[in-house]
């Protein structure tokens, strides 16, 4: 896990929840451009022309872009593992403060001892203790 690192958006931002898939995206590296809200299939059309009609229509094209019955729309805290320069990362972690996304990082990846870490490890999870207090 050396070459894995962590890292956690600076403020929060959209994510799409694909409960069919358990997979979380970030809304702002795709098209998606909804407002924070559960959809499903079973939505009903809004009336033509306004903003609502707008959001349904879109909704409908995420759900069939991703082929999903449902999906949340949230706007948190994201953090996840990833290698620097390569395309490998880990999946994303939320929460609604830094520290609630620190706390899972540090549960999922860096529940060992420190024996077993190099010093690259140590000084990742010393920087995830260090938001464990942050409420922002």
């Amino acid at each position: 896990m050396a070459f894995m690192t962590p890292t956690i958006t600076s403020s929060k931002e959209y994510f799409m929840i694909n409960h069919d898939a358990c997979e979380i995206v970030a809304c702002k590296y795709t098209t998606i451009n909804l407002p924070m809200g559960e959809y499903t299939v079973d939505d009903e059309e809004p009336p033509v022309g306004g903003e609502e009609h707008r959001v349904w229509e879109e909704a409908k094209r995420v759900m069939e872009l991703y082929s999903i019955d449902n999906f949340t729309i949230t706007w948190q805290y994201g953090g996840k593992l990833e290698a620097c320069g390569y395309l490998d990362q880990t999946d994303w972690y939320l929460g609604d403060t830094l520290s609630e996304v620190a706390e899972q990082l540090l549960e999922s990846f860096y529940d060992q001892e420190d024996q077993y870490m190099d010093e690259e490890e140590k000084a990742d999870k010393a920087w995830l203790e260090s938001l464990l207090d942050n409420q922002n």
